[in-house]
């Protein structure tokens, strides 16, 4: 069961899955093609789980969905897992630029008509906000380096 299992896995993470679902491993483990068919049902895969180990991690979630990945990829989980924690309690660097200024020069000047004209004040707006968030994040990625 490990290797069909295993292989499953190696399959998803060809397509970039790197963590799977316990349905989805049973689906892809039925699916193989294999004489006699692999009988692989929730019962039959909690069974063979203490077998995985090393290669296979299970993940359990809270809700009781159990989630496979590959012994490889685990590290790559904590390192991601980390780096977006520090990034959510890091403080935020502001800087106050004249980004609306920045964004009127940049694009023609506002339309005449008035619904026209609300569309794109709201949507130089939408740029305003991206561009100013945009800097604070790359702006704090280059002060942790």
């Amino acid at each position: 069961m490990r290797a069909f299992v295993t292989a499953a896995l190696e399959n998803a993470a060809d397509r970039g899955h790197t963590l799977l679902p316990r349905d989805l491993v049973i689906d892809a483990v039925q699916e193989r093609e294999a004489c006699p068919k692999v009988p692989c049902t929730r019962d039959v895969l909690a069974a063979a789980e203490e077998t995985f180990d090393p290669a296979v991690l299970i993940i359990n979630r809270d809700g009781g969905e159990s989630f496979y990945q590959l012994d490889r990829f685990v590290a790559t989980r904590r390192l991601i897992a980390t780096e977006v924690e520090k990034r959510l309690k890091g403080k935020r660097h502001e800087r106050d630029l004249p980004w609306h200024d920045m964004v009127s020069q940049s694009l023609p000047a506002l339309p005449d008509e008035k619904t026209e004209r609300a569309i794109e004040k709201k949507a130089r707006e939408e740029k305003d906000a991206h561009l100013r968030a945009g800097f604070i994040q790359t702006l704090g990625s280059e002060l942790r380096r």
